[in-house]
């Protein structure tokens, strides 16, 4: 028996889903997850908000470890190392130009992608060890609405810098530390390689999680303004040594560790976790 679709039901979906992309606009659908999340939204954000974008991708032919410097004017980025693993892929880079002016501004958004600037460079700093930078500027008289999306894929990801606003940070498989700011965004780093280095990460109204494998170092200093700190350390020998530590501030040292992760943000919350298998869980700590 064939299957039949209700179309009266069928129109009352689509104006309900019309409907709360035009009650959201741009606040939510303009700056969902990043990765598969704001794939699914695209669509959307195309069809109902006029939203524009541009992508270009590049591919990487270099399998020793690559340090990344990325100093962006806004949006999300997402960096993925696979420890040097025997078999790791062709690298990439994949650069998304967008612009976010919303119902009726189309023909704004669609101009306005050319005025985002952008320079790549990879070179080699000393004999194989490498170096990509990124840099992005524009020249739009309405900057707010726009950003430059930036994801890397490499096969061994060394230290990380990136500078960047009104955007997510996530950076997965990293064998050094990190120096990471933004806005307006949670910032990741999850890796299963010992770190000894330093780290900073600082953001406003978004989440911060660190995720670090048996092994590794640190002397803490984590606080959040308007949220809380969360702490699930399985392995090795954890000492909070500040009476001042709360809800919302943790002073503490990781196997005596000395060398500084410093951790800040605000109206979030900070999630530090120390196991076996760093990588394992999907989202947000779960075992707290």
């Amino acid at each position: 028996m064939p299957l039949r679709f209700d179309s009266s039901a069928l129109r009352l979906c689509l104006a309900l889903a019309m409907g709360a992309c035009c009650a959201v606009g741009c606040s939510t659908l303009d700056h969902p997850g990043p990765g598969m999340v704001k794939d699914a939204m695209s669509p959307i954000q195309s069809a109902f908000l006029h939203h524009r974008s541009a992508e270009e991708r590049q591919t990487i032919d270099i399998f020793e470890p690559i340090d990344v410097d990325i100093r962006n004017f806004a949006g999300d980025v997402v960096i993925t190392g696979h420890h040097g693993e025997q078999g790791a892929r062709q690298g990439s880079l994949t650069l998304v130009r967008r612009a976010v002016h919303g119902i009726g501004r189309a023909d704004d958004s669609e101009a306005s992608l050319s005025d985002i600037a952008l320079r790549t460079d990879l070179t080699e700093i000393e004999p194989g060890h490498f170096l990509l930078t990124v840099e992005s500027t524009t020249s739009h008289s309405e900057p707010w609405f726009q950003r430059l999306d930036i994801e890397i894929d490499i096969a061994q990801l060394g230290a990380v810098r990136v500078h960047t606003a009104r955007g997510h940070v996530v950076v997965r498989g990293a064998d050094r530390g990190c120096d990471i700011e933004t806005t307006d965004g949670d910032c990741r780093f999850i890796t299963r390689r010992v770190i000894h280095d330093p780290m900073t990460i600082a953001t406003s109204a978004g989440d911060i999680e660190v995720r670090l494998p048996t092994g590794s170092t640190g002397s803490f200093d984590a606080e959040t303004v308007g949220g809380q700190v969360f702490s699930s350390i399985k392995t090795g020998r954890w000492l909070l040594r500040d009476q001042r530590n709360d809800g919302n501030s943790m002073v503490a040292t990781l196997n005596a560790g000395t060398n500084r992760i410093l951790l800040r943000t605000t109206d979030e919350s900070i999630y530090i976790s120390v196991s076996d298998r760093p990588d394992t869980s999907f989202s947000i700590i779960s075992d707290l």
